[in-house]
C-alpha cells in the first residue's frame, strides 16, 4: 500500500514539473521595423504617425520604448512622431533586445509671407480758375507693408495728370519707393477726380485719388437799371424833382468793388447802399436835379466805375425852359414779343410807361385799337410836367403765320405824342423759337 502512495505521488510530480516548465518558455523578438523607415525628413511642427512590426507576431515582448538623440528637435509621443525645431536627430524604437532607428532631419519652416503695399495720403490740388498756374507737383510715397518682397509694375497713364517714374521698383518688406503727381496744365472748367491703383507682385495692389477743380474764368461786368432818366422839363422856379433811383447789378461771376460816386453838376447823387458787391448781387443809389437852376439843358452822362475795370453810362436828363412845353415819351418803346411757332401759348402782356417830358400838363387821348395786339387801359390820363401813366400791350393769341410789327402813336393835348413799335413773329413749326425780352432790338423786322 505505501508503494503504491509513493507511485501515485511521484507521478503527480513528474506531471506538475513538465506542465510548469512548458507555461514559462519565452518566444524572443527576432526583428522590429518602423514604418517611417531608417530616416525621413520633416518641416517644424510636423507629425507622422508611427506603425511597428515585431516579428515574429507571437513574440513575448510586444511593448516597444521610444528614445530620441535629442528631444528638443524630435520624439515619438504615443507611436507619433513629432518635428519640433530645425536640427537632426536619431529615434530608436526597443522590443525586447531588438531595436530600429530612424534619422529625423528638421527643416525650418517656409514662412507664410503676405503682399500688401500701401500710399501715403495725397492732398486735394484744390479749386484754380481757367488760365490757373499749373500746381506744384505731389509726392506719393508707396510702402510694402507686407512680410513678402513685392515688384511694383509701371505706373498707368492717368488722364489730365503727369506721373513721374518710381524710385523703385523692388521693394523689401518695409522698403517705400516715391513718384510725384500733377494736374496737367491749361485744363478746361470742370473736375478731374480720378481713381487709379499702383499694382505690384503678389496680387499688391493700393488706389490713389487725387481731386483738382478748374472753374471758369470769373468775368467783371456790371448794369444799371434805369439807365437813362428823364427828369421832364419844368419853367423857373420850378418844385425839385424828386429823386429817381438807380440800381447798379453785378452781371459777372467775379466780386467788384465800386468806386465812389463821380460829381455831377446840376445834379446830387446819393450814397451807394453796398460797394462790395459779389455776382448776382445789387447796390443802388439816387439821382436828383438840383432846385433853383437857370432855364437851360442839362443832360449830362457819368459812369459808374468799380474794380476789376467796369464801368456802366447813366444819362440824366432835364429841361428848365422859359415856355411851356408839350412832350411826351413812352418807354420800351420797341417791346419785342420774340418769335414762337404755332400753335403757340399767347405771350405775356408787358407794361410801357408814358412820361410827361415837358413842362406843361397833358391830357392823354384814347388809346387807338390796334390789329393783332390788346392794349390795356391808361393807368391815368391827365400827367404834370415829369409825371406817368402805364398800359399794357400783348398780341393776340391764334395769330397765322407772319410778322406783327405795328407802329403805335400814342397822342395827347397840345401837340404831344411817341411813337410805340412793337415786334411779334409767328413761324411754323421746326423754325427756331426766340421768346423774346421784352427789350428792343429781338426781332430786326420792319413795321406792317
Amino acid at each position: 500500500m505505501n508503494k503504491y502512495v509513493i507511485f501515485i505521488v511521484a507521478v503527480a510530480l513528474l506531471f506538475a514539473a513538465g506542465y510548469t516548465s512548458c507555461k514559462d518558455k519565452t518566444i524572443e523578438v527576432s526583428g522590429i521595423t518602423l514604418s517611417a523607415g531608417s530616416s525621413v525628413t520633416m518641416k517644424e511642427g510636423d507629425q507622422i504617425p508611427l506603425t511597428v512590426v515585431i516579428e515574429p507576431a507571437n513574440a513575448t515582448h510586444q511593448d516597444v520604448t521610444w528614445s530620441s538623440s535629442d528631444e528638443t528637435v524630435a520624439k515619438v509621443v504615443s507611436r507619433v512622431l513629432h518635428a519640433y525645431k530645425a536640427g537632426s536627430a536619431t529615434i530608436t524604437a526597443k522590443a525586447g533586445n531588438r531595436t530600429a532607428t530612424c534619422n529625423v532631419t528638421v527643416e525650418a519652416a517656409t514662412p507664410a509671407y503676405t503682399y500688401v503695399i500701401s500710399a501715403s495720403t495725397l492732398a486735394s490740388f484744390g479749386s484754380a480758375e481757367e488760365g490757373y498756374t499749373q500746381p506744384v507737383a505731389r509726392n506719393v510715397a508707396i510702402t510694402n507693408t507686407g512680410t513678402g518682397a513685392v515688384t511694383l509694375n509701371a505706373l498707368p497713364a492717368v488722364a489730365n495728370y503727369t506721373l513721374t517714374a518710381l524710385s523703385a521698383t523692388e521693394l523689401a518688406a518695409g522698403a517705400t519707393a516715391t513718384f510725384t503727381i500733377r494736374p496737367n496744365a491749361g485744363l478746361a472748367a470742370g473736375t478731374y477726380n480720378p481713381t487709379f491703383n499702383v499694382t505690384g507682385t503678389g496680387g499688391a495692389s493700393v488706389s490713389i485719388s487725387p481731386t483738382f477743380t478748374v472753374t471758369a474764368a470769373l468775368t467783371y461786368s456790371i448794369s444799371a437799371s434805369p439807365v437813362n432818366l428823364p427828369f421832364g422839363a419844368l419853367m423857373p422856379g420850378y418844385a425839385q424833382p424828386d429823386a429817381r433811383t438807380v440800381t447798379i447789378a453785378n452781371d459777372g461771376t467775379g466780386a467788384v468793388a465800386l468806386d465812389a460816386l463821380p460829381t455831377v453838376p446840376n445834379y446830387t447823387l446819393g450814397t451807394l447802399s453796398a460797394t462790395t458787391l459779389a455776382a448776382g448781387a445789387t447796390a443802388t443809389f439816387t439821382v436828383r436835379p438840383n432846385a433853383g437852376l437857370g432855364v437851360g439843358t442839362y443832360n449830362p452822362t457819368f459812369n459808374v466805375t468799380g474794380t476789376p475795370t467796369v464801368s456802366v453810362t447813366i444819362s440824366p436828363t432835364f429841361l428848365v425852359s422859359a415856355t411851356t412845353t408839350y412832350s411826351i415819351s413812352v418807354s420800351p418803346d420797341n417791346p419785342s414779343f420774340g418769335s414762337l411757332q404755332t400753335p403757340y401759348e399767347q405771350p405775356d402782356a408787358l407794361t410801357v410807361t408814358i412820361t410827361n417830358d415837358g413842362t406843361g400838363s397833358v391830357t392823354l387821348d384814347a388809346l387807338p385799337e390796334v390789329p393783332n395786339y390788346t392794349l390795356g387801359t391808361l393807368s391815368a390820363t391827365t400827367l404834370a410836367a415829369g409825371a406817368t401813366a402805364t398800359f399794357t400791350v400783348r398780341p393776340n393769341a391764334g395769330l397765322g403765320v407772319g410778322a406783327y410789327n405795328p407802329t403805335i402813336t400814342i397822342t395827347g393835348s397840345n401837340g404831344a405824342s411817341a411813337t410805340l413799335a412793337p415786334t411779334f413773329t409767328v413761324t411754323t413749326p421746326g423754325t427756331p423759337e426766340n421768346p423774346g425780352s421784352g427789350l428792343p432790338g429781338d426781332l430786326p423786322v420792319g413795321d406792317l
